[in-house]
């Protein structure tokens, strides 16, 4: 599962790459806000990781020109059927210090999917980005199918 995480802390790319990586996510870092349209349309990552507050742009806005633009070019393309080789839709996430009401409040404006508080803990965004997938009933890398006895 493809992850595109920006912030402006190079430290904190590190140490989140590193966590991340170690859960099973294939990880892509950018340290600005710029660039960020072309990494989604290049990379097309499963789920897209934004600090909200960063210089130049903040996290909330990517997302909301993420989002218009996904909007124009669904409505300018002819729909074809879904096939199995089509990409999922990128699952956007803001990540900061902010409080809780003040990040669910940001990710509903900008439509986001959700928030992952920045945690104290060092390398802790793997281990919260499983939960936040998970409680989604999406499954994160490495989970395993469940197996069901039929019959008997």
């Amino acid at each position: 599962m493809r992850v595109l995480l920006v912030d402006d802390n190079e430290l904190f790319l590190e140490v989140s790459q590193a966590a991340l990586t170690a859960s099973g996510f294939d990880v892509v870092t950018s340290g600005t806000p710029l660039g960020f349209s072309a990494a989604l349309a290049e990379l097309r990552p499963h789920i897209a990781l934004i600090d909200v507050l960063m210089p130049a742009m903040n996290g909330n806005h990517l997302v909301e020109i993420a989002r218009r633009r996904q909007k124009r070019s669904r409505s300018s393309q002819a729909m074809p059927a879904p096939t199995s080789s089509d990409a999922p839709e990128c699952l956007f996430i803001l990540h900061s210090n902010l409080p809780d009401a003040d990040l669910q409040t940001l990710a509903e404006r900008c439509g986001a999917q959700g928030y992952i508080r920045k945690s104290a803990r060092p390398g802790a965004l793997g281990e919260q980005l499983t939960t936040f997938l998970r409680q989604r009933g999406v499954s994160p890398p490495g989970d395993k199918p469940s197996s069901r006895k039929v019959g008997r």
